[in-house]
């Protein structure tokens, strides 16, 4: 198993739409052969910070 975790920083104006933005993205990651799980999602605590998560089978 493969797994990536990180962030970005984006303006916290801007997480809303940044995140609409990535929906597709996650969509298709989620659809690849070998995907498990594939999540970009806001901080909780952080309003510029996205989370970003991917667990791949190796």
């Amino acid at each position: 198993m493969v797994i990536v975790a990180g962030h970005v920083t984006v303006e916290p104006q801007q997480r809303e739409s940044y995140l609409a933005g990535n929906v597709i993205v996650v969509e298709q990651a989620r659809g690849a052969a070998g995907c498990l799980n594939v999540a970009i999602t806001a901080d909780r605590i952080d309003p510029g910070r996205v989370t970003i998560f991917e667990r791949w089978e190796s």
